[in-house]
Order: structure tokens, then C-alpha cells, then sequence
């Protein structure tokens, strides 16, 4: 969501002014130089907010017309709620894109309540190295230094704060639009469950852009979808086709019934997926775990059951005539037999896809956000329910009903014959 620059005018939580205090003491040790403007404070979202602040520079020979080259960053999150919570700043080549980044990250255990501080470089979606933080390769010097230095975290009840001072990479030649970013979590080195960029002007210390997005809810409204789409409507769907074909769902109500129910799942799974490819836009195409682990099998399960859904839609647009009739010009009614059989095939493939997918999802999402169960219990009991229902139908022989009830809407009998007698 874009913050509109109005945000400013509010005035910071009484926490947030001792950080400020803290920001104006820092910058102005050492130094009988005035500043070229009094520490800003930029809202990066409603309880995350980011000081600014010019250091003068220490050189006598510099130019006091020139801009600073470093700058003292302070980012505050004033509603941490959990013991092992971290938060990061950064900045990269790539403006608001993690991928190629280095970051500043103060950040607590469970064990260990007290703040660190470390820096790193984000070469992609994996845990970051320690001590990797690096300089860009124009920086002067043989061993290029870390533009993040002088790094504190600091902890009380609530907040949660880290305090660097960040010297201007040569390849940032225009200091009114620079773009950091930031994010935060919990378990530092997991996925953070909220991210986003600042665009700010280094010359008068205000932001013309700030974009933040909350990475959990996304995956979270993800799960939900799917969840909702292969664990509820196209199992029913299935169960409607399959073995309620009689009484208040006799032909060719049982169809309708059978179709709405899987448009209602396409829509939710297409906008899950529309999500995942549209929505996490921090630069890394990498799975957290490259080419392993539970993050890489739920993306090569997630494209295989795309892959069949497409050929499942592709079937019911082509199917044979039920009642005798040429369907397009050329479909032949007698195909129909092998049509139901591939038809099943492939549905069956994609409700185990899909179940797969749905509990595995849940267990990625319950590790990478911080124990959040939710998805994962609701899939387990949806999953279990669906089971079981299948099992009842068939133990009932709910199946063999309806099989053989007249279709009223064409006076013809539907599906009497057994759907693989002509394969034989």
C-alpha cells in the first residue's frame, strides 16, 4: 500500500521522541558543524518510522556546498510483539528490490532477549551469510568496506531499534532519490512478514514514496484461497458428480451444481496464484531453499497441478455430447467413454495436487511466519472431512444412485452403460 506523505504531519508515539533525542545526541558528538537539517522523521508505516539525519563531514577540504556522504539511519518498530523479532534496513543497486542489497538488521532471540546488531548482503532468498555485508566494487580501496557501520540495536518493552551511520556508495550518484528498504519479522533469517522502500531526498530529508506490504497477509490470503478452492469447493464438486446425482441434485441439476462449485474454485485459484507472481515483489526468484526442501516442492507440486488444471479445463470444453450429439463439428459422442476416463484420472490427480499442496503450504507458512497454525489446521480438518465423506459415499453406494434416473430436460437416459464398456 502507498503511505501518503500526510503521514508525517502526525505526531510520533512519546517512545519514538526519545529515539529522536538519542538520533540528535549521536550526530552531534564530535561535531561543532551545524547541520544541514534537523533529524526527519519519515513514517514507513503505522508503527515504523525511519530518522534521518546528515553526519558533517570530517574532511577540511570538502566543500560545505556538497552533499554529506554519511548519513546517520535510525528505523523504529514500536509494536513488537514477540521475544525472537527482527528489523532490517538496506540498500541496493536494484532501489527497491532486495535482491543484491546489503542490510543493517538489529534483532532478538527467544533465548536471548537482548538486541544485536549485525550487517549482511542479500545475494538471494536464502538465509543471508554472516559477516557478509560488503562495499560495491567502484568503492576506493583494494577491500571495499560495508557502507553500513557503527551499528546499535537497541530493545525495551515494545520497540525495537536499529541505529547505523551509512556511507554513500559511489554508484549512488543522485542523493535526492535514494530508495532504502526495509522489513521486519520474527526469527531473524526467516521470511520477513513485512517489507517495503522508501524513496527518500537526502538533500532535504523527506520522502516522496513510500510503499509497504505486509508479506504474511499476502501468503496468508494465498493459503486461504487455495485452502478454500482445493480443500471446499472442488471436492464437493467431485462429491457431487460422483455420488449425489439423485433426489434434490437429480440431472441435470447435479451438473450445474458441479460446474458453479469448480468456476467458483478456478477463480480463487487463479487469483492465489495471480497473488504469488504479482505480490511478492522483493527481487528474488530463488526458493528459500534453492533447489530443495519443502519450499521447492511445493512450487514444482503448485505447477504441475496449474499444468493439469488447464488440461481438465480443456477437457470440459471439449467434451463428447452425453445424449448422442456431435459437439464443434467434429467431437463424436461415442469419444465419451474415454472421456470420463481421463476426465476422472486427471480430477483425481488434481485433488491429491491440490490436498498435497494445501497441508504442505500450511506447514511452510506455520515455519516461516512464526508458528502461525491456522492454515495448517483448517487444511488438515478440511482434508480429513473430505475423506471421510468420500468413504461414507462409497461404503453407502451412493455412487450407483441416480446412474440410471431419466434426464427430464431431454427424455434421455443418462450414462446407463458402463463409461469404460466401449475401451474394452
Amino acid at each position: 500500500m502507498a503511505m501518503p506523505m500526510a503521514m508525517a504531519a502526525s505526531l510520533p508515539p512519546p517512545s519514538l521522541l526519545l529515539v529522536v533525542l538519542t538520533v540528535l545526541t549521536l550526530a552531534s558528538s564530535g561535531s561543532s558543524s551545524p547541520p544541514p537539517y534537523p533529524v526527519v522523521v519519515i513514517p514507513l508505516s503505522t508503527d515504523i518510522f525511519l530518522a534521518v539525519k546528515p553526519l558533517p563531514s570530517s574532511s577540511s577540504s570538502s566543500s560545505s556546498s556538497s552533499s554529506p556522504s554519511t548519513y546517520l539511519l535510525q528505523v523504529t518498530h514500536t509494536s513488537v510483539s514477540s521475544s525472537d523479532s527482527y528489523l532490517a534496513i538496506g540498500h541496493g543497486p536494484l532501489k527497491e528490490l532486495m535482491i543484491g542489497a546489503n542490510t543493517a538488521v538489529a534483532f532478538t532471540t527467544q533465548n536471548d532477549n537482548q538486541a544485536k546488531a549485525a550487517s549482511y548482503f542479500l545475494d538471494k532468498r536464502s538465509a543471508p551469510q554472516d559477516n557478509s555485508c560488503r562495499g560495491s566494487d567502484d568503492d576506493d580501496g583494494a577491500a571495499p568496506i560495508c557502507p553500513f557501520q557503527n551499528l546499535q540495536a537497541t530493545k525495551t518493552k515494545n520497540n525495537l531499534t536499529i541505529t547505523t551511520t551509512w556511507h554513500v556508495p559511489k554508484f549512488v550518484t543522485n542523493v535526492s532519490d535514494v530508495t532504502f528498504i526495509f522489513a521486519h519479522g520474527t526469527r531473524w533469517k526467516s521470511f520477513h512478514d513485512f517489507y517495503g522502500h522508501a524513496r527518500v531526498n537526502l538533500n532535504t530529508g523527506r520522502a516522496s514514496t513510500v510503499v509497504a506490504q505486509s508479506r504474511r497477509d499476502m501468503y496468508a490470503l494465498h493459503g486461504a484461497l487455495m485452502i478454500a478452492a482445493w480443500l471446499g469447493a472442488t471436492p464437493l464438486a467431485s462429491l457431487a458428480a460422483r455420488a449425489l446425482r439423485f433426489g434434490l441434485l437429480a440431472a441435470p441439476r447435479w451438473f450445474w451444481l458441479h460446474v458453479s462449485l469448480q468456476a467458483c474454485s478456478a477463480l480463487w485459484f487463479l487469483y492465489a496464484v495471480a497473488l504469488v507472481l504479482t505480490g511478492d515483489d522483493d527481487g528474488n526468484d530463488d526458493d528459500d531453499d534453492d533447489d530443495s526442501g519443502a519450499g521447492f516442492a511445493h512450487k514444482v507440486i503448485g505447477l504441475t497441478v496449474l499444468a493439469l488444471w488447464c488440461v481438465q479445463v480443456l477437457l470440459g470444453v471439449l467434451r463428447p455430447d452425453a445424449h448422442g450429439k456431435v459437439r464443434l463439428g467434429c467431437i463424436q459422442p461415442h469419444w465419451r467413454p474415454a472421456f470420463l476416463m481421463v476426465h476422472r484420472i486427471v480430477g483425481a490427480a488434481l485433488l491429491a495436487g491440490g490436498a498435497t499442496n494445501c497441508v504442505l503450504g500450511g506447514t511452510i507458512f506455520s515455519e516461516a511466519f512464526g508458528g502461525g497454525t491456522g492454515l495448517l489446521v483448517v487444511a488438515c480438518v478440511l482434508l480429513s472431512i473430505f475423506v471421510l465423506a468420500w468413504v461414507a459415499a462409497e461404503l453407502a453406494g451412493l455412487p450407483a444412485r441416480g446412474r440410471d434416473a431419466t434426464d427430464t430436460d431431454t427424455g434421455r437416459i443418462e450414462m446407463q452403460m458402463n463409461p469404460f464398456a466401449e475401451l474394452k
